[in-house]
């Protein structure tokens, strides 16, 4: 989306449980536009600021006007890194997960590092490793076989399982593994103001596709600009139902990745 600018959360070694007072502080950014993206970008950056300047409950404020305006991975990152400044390490906990979810890789070491409890269950037909959120119901499971081939990778909260990665079951398919692809390529529009200024980058997007074959869910996960990032979900919103994927032959929900990119020869 935009510059990120990181900081050495992984520094604090010795970490404490306090849950501070929340004392409300405005960040007032004056701005003249109705464009989310800009709005997030100012809001953002000057958390950055902020942060720099040891005003930890200002770019608090910052950062989370951003995240109103556009959701994204730097500054979920970035709250998640001034939380633990303030001591909310729930808070911080849960800002990681957020930026990982974004698929940020730095946000998902240190998330699985600092805020999650593993332990082994077994059966008579499978092992399951489980990753336990200590701050929310939020469970990462991969299930493996006895010989310990990987079976399935899933997480589930609030009672709804979503599968990530599927080894030797049915991916979610219409016509074969490179329907999603060819659908995509065939049915995007560049459009012709982006055209007109060189706008040009990949967008990252997930979504899932439930039991049924539909796909909803749509997140932007990287985008580029506005322009692009509308016409990437207008083109995963056409796609017409799927084959579900299935796991021991039943449906399941089931979370893609994909990248679009918009490129000007």
């Amino acid at each position: 989306m935009y510059k990120k600018n990181k900081f050495k959360i992984y520094q604090f070694i010795n970490l404490v449980l306090i849950f501070p007072t929340i004392i409300i502080i405005s960040c007032t950014v004056t701005v003249k536009t109705t464009s989310p993206y800009t709005k997030s970008k100012i809001s953002y950056q000057q958390g950055v600021t902020y942060f720099q300047q040891n005003k930890y409950k200002e770019a608090d404020s910052c950062f989370t006007n951003a995240l109103n305006e556009l959701p994204n991975m730097d500054a979920y990152f970035n709250r998640a890194n001034t939380r633990l400044k303030l001591n909310n390490i729930q808070g911080f906990c849960m800002d990681l997960k957020m930026a990982k979810d974004y698929t940020d890789k730095e946000a998902n070491r240190i998330y699985f590092s600092r805020c999650i409890q593993t332990e082994d269950v077994l059966d008579s037909i499978s092992k399951k490793i489980i990753s336990r959120d200590k701050y929310q119901n939020y469970y990462e499971v991969t299930e493996l076989s006895l010989t310990n081939d990987t079976l399935a990778q899933y997480y589930y909260q609030d009672s709804m399982f979503v599968y990530t990665k599927l080894y030797k079951e049915v991916y979610p398919s219409r016509e074969g593994e490179e329907y999603l692809l060819r659908f995509i390529g065939m049915n995007v529009y560049y459009p012709d103001e982006a055209k007109e200024k060189l706008i040009m980058g990949k967008v990252f997007l997930s979504f899932i596709i439930d039991e049924g074959g539909k796909i909803n869910n749509i997140k932007i996960l990287r985008g580029v600009h506005p322009l692009l990032d509308k016409s990437a979900i207008n083109v995963i919103n056409k796609i017409p139902n799927l084959t579900p994927a299935k796991y021991k032959n039943k449906p399941v929900k089931f979370k893609m990745v994909i990248p679009i990119n918009y490129r000007l020869n």
